[in-house]
């Protein structure tokens, strides 16, 4: 999962996705949240090249966010 500024639009977001080639999985209820996923490796840094602030692992996000396991593994 991809944080970034709160103050971004969705549009905002979704450049910095595509500057990290990264493919959106599914959006958080604000617009700054993303679960995200690349095949390339490294896509938390590139993430954070890109301007998110912060990365979280997917499962644990999912915990967060009250998604069950298979929402975000499948």
């Amino acid at each position: 999962a991809a944080i970034f500024p709160p103050w971004w639009t969705a549009r905002d977001v979704m450049a910095g996705l595509a500057r990290s080639d990264a493919a959106i999985l599914r959006e958080g209820l604000a617009p700054s949240v993303v679960l995200a996923t690349s095949a390339a490796p490294g896509l938390p840094d590139r993430l954070r090249a890109a301007g998110a602030l912060l990365i979280l692992d997917q499962q644990a996000a999912a915990g967060c966010l009250g998604l069950a396991p298979s929402a975000v593994s499948g």
